[in-house]
């Protein structure tokens, strides 16, 4: 059977996790060849055989990602298809991107390689219904929440909850005067990031009205900023596009998450970003905007009350979510010099993300993963040693 497998990874976080996944498997099994497509994350690794950067081509919304359809349909036959058909990998590990992915998963099915999902699509938050997609193409589902378990097993899945990938690495270590030094910050002023998302076009329609935000802050509140870039967001695209002026910000990257583990509040869009900052215990706002078509699209499909994934793990709202409208200048600055004003308020935001750290599971869920898909490959081998390379 092929030593082969292929990684694909849709967005910047899956990116990130799979690179830390793709060192595991390599240490579990010597022999395996990774292929990948994803982002600058598992391009620079030296081991991973490079094939698309699938994470440059994502963009939020659903009338947006209709604008790209002819790109991905391209994408998936030239690239994915071709690869499938001629590389004949002894595995398809697919992460997260339901669009995308569900149709790698059909094509895989068909050729009779196996596929495992790791980090399932959130049909929980749009269509259940899709459950069944899976379950006809996906041999192995395992989920990083715990509700997400008990869902797929119902539907008669083999599903294993593997615990958050984030426990791996949100992992901050340095003192909080060093930080403060590294940022050029002043110890007696409150820090305030502004977390705009990983994608470019996610950043235009809400990075403006948190500068807004931080402006009208600053009037009632003495305060630092700090605008923090995912690495897919290019600095000069941010100096060259926005205003700074009245602001006291600083446009600097957290990429070991030192500075959100001191920072005293965040405005940040949904996402993963709430996760992490729920698991360091940083006090948000959580603020998002997309076009008008994709907002009433999203409104007449979404099935859960909250979109902030710290809210959704938490089972209950216990940072504030204002979308489209609500993200407003007024509402924003409303809450957050509420917050900056009153201690009390800041702590108890604090009590309760401690309880989302929680539930998150423990830490070593690369190795975990690695394991399960190391353990799975070899079973697959002594089922059907040559399924894959006899088409």
């Amino acid at each position: 059977m092929s030593n082969k497998i292929l990684i694909v990874a849709g967005d910047h976080s899956a990116d990130i996790y799979c690179a830390g996944l793709a060192g595991c498997l390599l240490k579990k099994s010597n022999n395996l060849e990774i292929f990948a497509l994803g982002g600058e994350k598992l391009k620079a690794l030296p081991e991973v055989k490079f094939v698309y950067n699938l994470v440059n081509e994502t963009v939020m919304g659903f009338y947006e990602v209709l604008k790209k359809y002819f790109t991905f349909r391209c994408i998936y036959r030239e690239v994915v298809l071709a690869f499938l058909k001629q590389q004949k990998p002894c595995a398809v590990v697919l992460v997260d991107f339901y669009g995308f992915n569900i149709n790698v998963a059909r094509a895989a099915k068909e050729l009779k390689i196996p596929v495992i999902y790791y980090i399932s699509p959130k049909i929980w938050a749009w269509n259940t219904a899709r459950i069944k997609k899976l379950k006809e193409f996906v041999d192995k589902m395992l989920v990083i929440f715990p509700f997400e378990e008990e869902l797929f097993r119902k539907a008669g899945m083999d599903v294993v909850y593997v615990g958050n990938p984030l426990l791996d690495i949100v992992c901050p270590g340095k003192k909080k005067q060093d930080i403060l030094k590294e940022f050029n910050l002043k110890e007696d002023l409150p820090i305030v990031g502004l977390m705009p998302g990983s994608r470019m076009q996610e950043v235009d329609y809400i990075l403006p009205v948190m500068l807004a935000s931080a402006k009208t802050i600053s009037e009632k509140q003495k305060a630092q900023y700090v605008l923090i870039l995912a690495g897919s967001v290019p600095r000069s695209y941010i100096e060259r596009k926005y205003n700074f002026e009245g602001i006291n910000c600083k446009i600097v990257e957290d990429k070991d998450y030192n500075l959100r583990s001191i920072m005293t509040l965040a405005l940040t869009a949904a996402g993963t970003a709430t996760l992490e900052n729920a698991y360091l215990g940083l006090p948000m706002i959580i603020v998002y905007k997309m076009s008008r078509i994709s907002y009433l699209i999203a409104k007449r499909l979404v099935r859960i009350p909250d979109i902030g994934l710290a809210n959704i793990v938490a089972g209950k709202r216990i940072v504030p979510e204002l979308i489209q409208n609500e993200a407003s200048r007024k509402n924003i600055s409303d809450i957050a010099v509420n917050w900056l004003g009153n201690p009390d308020s800041l702590s108890r935001v604090r009590d309760e993300l401690v309880q989302v750290r929680k539930k998150m599971g423990q830490p070593g869920v690369n190795d975990r993963v690695a394991g399960i898909i190391n353990d799975f490959i070899k079973k697959q081998d002594s089922i059907m040693p040559y399924a894959a390379g006899n088409i």
